[in-house]
């Protein structure tokens, strides 16, 4: 479950999902944990330094979603 705030970012979603595809890719168990650490791996190999900063924002909103449900 999400927190509204997150619910209709579409970058957030966006970044969240290219996560979703490459846990799935590497068959690794989709959980919180491995979400952050895809976005991490994400910021760390990107490119491009919005990506970076748009790949660090999605995983601190999803940590501070993830805090708001608990």
């Amino acid at each position: 479950m999400l927190s509204e705030e997150v619910e209709h970012d579409e970058e957030f979603l966006a970044l969240v999902g290219r996560a979703v595809v490459a846990l799935a890719q590497e068959r690794r168990a989709l959980s919180y944990d491995a979400l952050c650490s895809r976005l991490a791996g994400l910021a760390d190999s990107a490119d491009d330094d919005e990506l970076v900063i748009s790949c660090w924002r999605a995983r601190q909103l999803l940590k501070n979603s993830a805090r708001i449900i608990k």
